[in-house]
C-alpha cells in the first residue's frame, strides 16, 4: 500500500517508478521479508526507541526466510496522517537501505 509510508518515502518511490518509464525500477524485491518470495520463519519482532525523539521508532524484525536468517530495521515517524514508515535496512546478508536504494540503486550494479 502506498498511504504508509513518509512524504520522504513516498516521494522516492515516485522517483523510482518515473525513472523507470514503465520498466522495473530500482527496487524489485519484497522489503517485508528481503526477497521475491520465501517462507519466513522464526519470526520475532522488537522496538527500539529513538533517542530525545518521541515521535519516531525503530522495529527491529528478525526470522529466516528460506532458512536464510535475516534482520530488517523498520524506521517509523508518528505524522499528522498517524505512524508512517520512513524507512528500512537489511542488516544481513547483502546489506541494503531502501531510501538509498530508491534513489541511487545497487552501487552501480545491473
Amino acid at each position: 500500500p502506498d498511504d504508509i509510508y513518509t512524504p520522504r518515502l513516498a516521494a522516492l518511490w515516485d522517483l523510482d517508478r518515473k525513472e523507470a518509464h514503465g520498466e522495473v525500477g530500482r527496487w524489485d524485491i519484497d522489503f517485508w521479508m528481503n526477497g521475491q518470495d520465501g517462507e519466513i520463519s522464526d519470526v520475532r519482532v522488537s522496538k527500539l526507541a529513538v533517542e530525545n525523539a518521541t515521535d519516531r521508532e525503530i522495529v527491529v524484525a528478525k526470522f529466516r526466510n528460506e532458512k536464510t536468517p535475516n534482520e530488517i530495521h523498520f524506521y517509523f515517524e508518528k505524522t499528522r496522517a498517524g505512524w508512517k514508515l520512513d524507512d528500512v535496512r537489511s542488516l544481513l546478508g547483502e546489506p541494503w537501505v531502501l531510501s538509498l536504494q530508491l534513489k541511487y540503486g545497487w552501487d552501480g550494479k545491473p
